[in-house]
């Protein structure tokens, strides 16, 4: 697909730019077959006479068009009170239903058109010291969608939860339990659902708030020493205690963090401690949590973690390592017995 010179002056003069374009540089183009047409995803760097932006064509017949519209307004309601997150450019001819999203054709597709600040470079990988970074731009989102009431309708995970599509059963169900100890699936299974029924009690008393919903290192950018928040395509309102909790468990237990064929149980539980603790500490000093958020936080850990440790292990077993995944279990209950979680 080739955007010309042309078109893209055409679509800078919607946001009022008029200056020459003196380098451009592709960073996502993905084109793939979907239904009777085609899903694309187009972003370009834009090299200004007085300041460089991203440029993102979007044709993406999966989602509704009113959608990248509702993330540009709630990145913008974050930028404007503080998070570091990419600026949207203003269309200059704005009305109700669009203030920040063109649309154009281009190449025999309408497309969907988004200008923003460029964000500087993408994190492409992994790193414990994210731990403290992650806790402290979460918290920052945290505190400022509970201090404005933002919302945005119902996020994927409270979705998910809500609709029983987390249960025990459902996690293994892509490679099966036949290869796992039945006496321990059976306590597992015990521990798992006492502390499902205790969340989902507590759902309507825990503060619920629009969120950026995937905060993890591929959503973030280095800009000079700033690190920023972009993407919310998973934008939605979620209980923030749980949404801080997934935050930490989607880090800790990505395999270059939770590494789980290296080390210990021993030597990855002090880890753990460890970064939670940086973690904690850096979401807590922009927002403190609730008086029912701190009761239900060692429930939520146990339970968060279980959820994601299973995941990780239906994975390794549907990839052929069901030894290791047999292996591994008995760390998903120790997860859901645990006396302390790692707050003070």
């Amino acid at each position: 697909m080739k955007i010309t010179d042309q078109k893209i002056y055409d679509i800078l003069a919607l946001y009022g730019i008029r200056e020459p374009v003196l380098e451009r540089e592709t960073l996502i183009y993905i084109d793939r077959p979907y239904k009777e047409t085609r899903a694309v995803k187009l972003y370009i760097r834009l090299r200004l006479a007085s300041r460089p932006v991203v440029l993102k064509l979007l044709h993406l017949p999966m989602i509704r068009d009113d959608t990248p519209e509702r993330q540009s307004r709630l990145s913008e309601a974050f930028r404007s009170r503080g998070l570091p997150t990419p600026e949207c450019l203003a269309l200059t001819e704005k009305d109700h239903d669009r203030q920040y999203i063109a649309s154009v054709r281009a190449d025999s597709l309408r497309f969907l058109v988004k200008l923003e600040e460029d964000a500087g470079e993408g994190i492409t990988e992994p790193d414990e010291a994210l731990a403290p970074v992650l806790g402290c731009l979460l918290g920052k989102t945290h505190s400022i969608a509970e201090k404005e009431r933002l919302s945005v309708g119902p996020g994927a995970f409270y979705t998910e939860f809500t609709q029983r599509n987390t249960e025990y059963d459902l996690l293994w169900s892509m490679c099966g339990t036949d290869f796992l100890p039945v006496d321990m699936l059976d306590r597992i299974r015990t521990l798992y659902g006492e502390k499902m029924k205790i969340l989902r009690e507590s759902f309507s008393s825990l503060p619920r708030f629009a969120v950026q919903g995937d905060l993890y290192y591929m959503n973030l950018t280095k800009k000079a020493a700033e690190y920023r928040v972009i993407d919310y395509d998973r934008m939605g309102d979620e209980v923030l205690l749980t949404d801080m909790i997934l935050t930490w468990h989607r880090f800790w237990f990505d395999p270059h963090i939770f590494g789980p064929v290296t080390g210990t149980a021993k030597e990855r539980a002090q880890r753990e401690r460890r970064l939670w603790e940086q973690f904690y500490t850096a979401y807590c000093a922009e927002r403190k949590l609730t008086a029912p958020e701190l009761k239900q936080l060692g429930c939520t850990y146990q339970l968060l973690g279980s959820v994601y440790e299973t995941r990780m292990l239906a994975t390794i077993a549907s990839a052929g390592k069901k030894e290791l995944a047999a292996e591994l279990l008995p760390e998903v209950e120790e997860l859901l017995t645990r006396s302390c979680i790692f707050a003070r």
